[in-house]
């Protein structure tokens, strides 16, 4: 295998580029496609997300436009709009070399006339979605009569989502006879037809399968009640530390409905699918890739295309009724060469669909006990201690010797102050009641009895083990960090706090509640009624917290717009 991209055949500017965001060796993709693309081959690239698809293609096809034209002469078709904006961007990173040379993403949710404006002021280089593709060229404001290349980028996505007329539109409009480049994370009987029919002679280059080449991901699956998912999702990221992981569901309401129960429990995370508005979609993207928002909850369709490196895990709160969508969905962590952990959450019902997809892959999935909350105790105690040992050791620390120094002489132990300090940090350990593993515990009772009366005679497993990792210790309270809170008592007093944002500004009630809990560090379970109005709306909270509430909401802001709140 070629050892670095001067070996490739590309030009040295771009060799440069490469070496400046620390880019020196190709990923197998790269290695393989880059080549054959130069030599004017058609290819047909089966490579899993996150190979390096987009250099593979892109670099050579940079290589092939003549900047001195400013006809249009390479068009790249993607599945969404957010992969049209990461490709595009990707390759603006090469065309600033080259003086005259540019590149317009066209896509739907966003003005027609600035893409318009943009095309007839040339551009070489044309990345876009289907749909809009196809708009621009019924407009004639995209000519392609002299196109050099084209690329179908993540063709099986594509493909699933309805978009095989649109293609075949566009490709059966092109006259010329471009070179095509059809990338794919799996083959199929759609994307031999399609290469096949349209690019002829082609060579195939497969590393999807490549076990040296595959992603760092390790694979789980847990057997769960739908009415415990949001609870089990929380105590994963809690268990594991996860700061950045992406859920997936298979339908909206369900993504709807997650964030909703995630908010109640005073855990903040936010929802894309199809129903939202493009100016939402591209607002939760932003929070998501800056950090704000730890965990999107997302449709498979509306998570295409989503290219962030540093997603530490995926939850499949559905598993998928595509096989594919699984390797997709994965596919969003364990990237740049960084691990990755996906956690499929698993009914009785999904029992034949998980086997299917674990032939599908070739992976076998392991099986992980439901983390306790006395265990995720013990976790972040642990590596409370972890950190405490290496800050201490810090040459920082010494100067506050001193201190220490003068408490002693003042009579305090300095052996009971190191005590206090690390029981504050580390929190209180819960006893050893956990309602949802007690409540399996019952459940594997009750089958147990069914057993031995003899009922059903398979083994009788339980589908919610502890994983305490050590043996239960007294204490009381919650670990830190789990989200969890006092529930709102039905004898509890509650007043009503009016915001000045309704169903005008598209809030919904897991808004309202995921920003109290947030500002105001209570559990959304606390809140009661929510009222959502044209132009207001209203919550009931508990008559102690009013005040403290309407203060922590001042100035604040929820779905992009500053809040005012008051009394009702």
């Amino acid at each position: 295998m070629l050892q670095n991209f001067n070996e490739l055949g590309l030009s040295e500017e771009y060799v440069q580029i490469l070496e400046q965001q620390q880019i020196t060796q190709p990923t197998p993709i790269q290695s393989q496609a880059i080549p054959a693309l130069l030599q004017g081959h058609n290819i047909m690239g089966l490579a899993a997300t996150g190979s390096g698809k987009t250099l593979a293609y892109g670099l050579p096809m940079l290589e092939n436009v003549d900047a001195f034209s400013s006809e249009t002469q390479a068009l790249v078709l993607c599945p969404t709009r957010e992969l049209a904006n990461q490709v595009n961007t990707e390759i603006k990173k090469f065309t600033r070399v080259t003086n005259g040379l540019f590149t317009t993403p066209v896509y739907g949710g966003e003005s027609i006339e600035r893409q318009i404006k943009l095309l007839k002021q040339g551009s070489q280089i044309v990345i876009g979605t289907p749909g809009r593709i196809i708009d621009h060229l019924k407009r004639n404001t995209l000519k392609v009569e002299n196109l050099k290349y084209i690329v179908l980028d993540e063709a099986d996505e594509m493909l699933s989502m309805g978009f095989e007329e649109d293609i075949r539109l566009i490709l059966d409009y092109v006259k010329s006879s471009p070179q095509i480049a059809l990338f794919s994370a799996t083959m199929s009987k759609q994307i031999r037809q399609i290469s096949n029919q349209y690019l002829g002679k082609y060579e195939l280059i497969e590393v999807a399968k490549s076990a040296a080449n595959k992603p760092d991901i390790t694979q789980h699956y847990l057997d769960v009640h739908p009415e415990d998912k949001s609870e089990v999702v929380l105590r994963l990221i809690n268990f594991y530390g996860f700061e950045r992981a992406i859920a997936f569901c298979n339908t909206k309401l369900g993504v709807d409905k997650l964030v909703q129960q995630l908010a109640e429990k005073g855990y903040m995370a936010e929802a894309i699918h199809g129903d939202m508005a493009q100016l939402q979609r591209t607002s939760v993207m932003r929070k998501f890739k800056n950090g704000q928002v730890p965990l999107l909850v997302a449709t498979d369709v509306a998570a295409r295309g989503i290219d962030v490196s540093n997603v530490e895990a995926v939850f499949n709160i559905d598993l998928p009724r595509d096989t594919e969508y699984y390797v997709h969905r994965i596919g969003r962590t364990g990237r740049a060469g960084r691990s990755g952990h996906s956690f499929a959450l698993v009914m009785k019902s999904d029992s034949r669909q998980l086997r299917i997809i674990e032939r599908f892959t070739g992976d076998e999935m392991t099986k992980e006990k439901i983390p306790s909350l006395q265990a995720i105790a013990y976790k972040h105690q642990s590596d409370f201690l972890q950190k405490l040992k290496e800050e201490s050791a810090e040459e920082g620390s010494q100067q506050w010797a001193s201190v220490v120094d003068q408490l002693e002489a003042e009579g305090f132990d300095p052996k009971q102050l190191l005590a206090y300090m690390i029981g504050k940090g580390m929190g209180s350990v819960p006893t050893s009641e956990d309602p949802l593993l007690d409540k399996m515990s019952r459940e594997r009772e009750r089958e147990r009895g069914s057993f031995e009366r003899g009922g059903d005679r398979r083994e009788s497993r339980s589908r919610y083990e502890s994983n305490d990792g050590g043996e239960r210790r007294p204490g009381r309270g919650r670990p830190p960090g789990t989200g969890h809170g006092i529930a709102r008592k039905d004898t509890e007093k509650m007043v009503k706090i009016r915001f000045n944002l309704g169903r005008n500004a598209q809030i919904r009630p897991s808004d309202l509640v995921g920003a109290i809990a947030s500002e105001a560090k209570i559990s959304g379970k606390r809140l009661g009624y929510i009222g959502i109005e044209e132009k207001f709306s209203f919550v009931d909270v508990p008559a102690d917290l009013a005040s403290a509430i309407v203060k922590a909401m001042a100035g604040n802001v929820v779905r992009g717009k500053k809040v005012k709140v008051e009394m009702a």
